[in-house]
C-alpha cells in the first residue's frame, strides 16, 4: 500500500471547527463534471453535467462516534439503538453509523456546521478531473474500507491514507454510506423514471464498510434512503459555506 506521501492530493487549506473538532478542508470555487455516462452507471446518475460551485469546506473525514457521543451527552438527542450498539463493536475513532438522516441534519445544527449538499460531496470526492473513485479511475481494493479491504470490521476513520480524493478527503470510497443534503430526485436534463424520484427518499453516497465490490464506491454512485432510517452502514461527515465563519 503506497505510503500517505505518495498519495497525488492537492490538499489545501484546513481549519480545525472549535465546537465539534472536526477538521475541515477547505474546496475552492470553480467548475467540476457531475454525473456518469460510462457503461457502469445507473440511469440516475445522468446526464453527465458541468457545475460552477462556491468555495466550501467539507469534513476531511466522516464524524467519529467520540464526536456523536459528546453531541448526544450535551443535548439529549434520542438517536436511538442502533449506533450504540455499532460504537460500542467498533471504538470511538471508528464512523459514527446507525444514524440517520435527521440524527445528522440535528448533530450538524448542534455544531454549527450542515450536511454537504450532493454536487459538494461528489466534487470533494472525485476533485476536478473526473476521478471514477476518489483515488483515481480504476479500482484497487487496498484504497477502499469495503467488505474484501475490512475483513468484516469497522476502520477508524483516516486510517487508509491511500485512499485520499485529490482535495484530500478520505474515506470517501467504502467506510461509511454518508447522508447528503439533498432528496433522491432525477438530474435536471434527464427522463428517466423512477419510482424513488422526489421528496421521499434522501441521497447517500460513498457505499460502505459491508459493501462487496467497486459499484457503489464510484464517485458518481447514488443511493435512496429514507430520512429516518437507521442502518449499520450509513454516517455522514459535515460541511459548511464559505460565507459561514463558525
Amino acid at each position: 500500500m503506497p505510503a500517505a506521501e505518495e498519495v497525488p492530493v492537492r490538499t489545501g487549506v484546513q481549519q480545525v471547527h472549535d465546537k465539534d473538532g472536526s477538521v475541515l478542508i477547505q474546496i475552492p470555487a470553480g467548475t467540476f463534471t457531475m454525473g456518469s455516462e460510462e457503461a457502469d452507471a445507473e440511469e440516475s446518475e445522468k446526464p453527465v453535467r458541468t457545475l460552477n460551485l462556491p468555495e466550501f469546506w467539507i469534513g476531511r473525514t466522516e464524524v467519529t462516534n467520540s464526536q456523536f457521543e459528546r453531541f448526544v451527552s450535551e443535548t439529549g438527542h434520542d438517536a436511538g439503538s442502533v449506533w450504540k450498539a455499532e460504537a460500542g463493536k467498533w471504538g470511538p475513532k471508528a464512523p459514527v453509523l446507525g444514524v440517520s438522516w435527521e440524527d445528522a441534519q440535528a448533530y450538524c445544527r448542534w455544531a454549527g456546521l450542515r450536511l454537504p449538499t450532493e454536487a459538494e460531496w461528489e466534487k470533494a470526492a472525485r476533485g476536478t478531473e473526473g476521478n471514477k473513485y476518489p483515488w483515481g479511475p480504476e479500482w484497487d481494493l487496498k484504497k477502499a474500507w469495503v467488505l474484501d479491504s475490512t475483513g468484516g470490521k469497522v476502520r477508524e476513520v483516516g486510517s487508509l491514507p491511500a485512499g485520499a480524493s485529490p482535495f484530500g478527503c478520505l474515506d470517501m470510497a467504502g467506510s461509511a454510506n454518508e447522508w447528503c443534503q439533498d432528496w433522491y430526485d432525477r438530474y435536471p436534463g434527464s427522463d428517466h423514471q423512477d419510482e424513488a424520484f422526489g421528496t421521499r427518499y434522501r441521497v447517500s453516497r460513498g457505499g460502505c464498510w459491508y459493501n462487496n465490490g467497486p459499484e457503489e464506491t464510484r464517485t458518481s454512485a447514488r443511493q435512496p434512503f429514507l430520512p429516518d432510517e437507521r442502518l449499520s452502514g450509513s454516517g455522514f461527515r459535515v460541511a459548511r459555506s464559505a460565507a459561514s465563519r463558525d
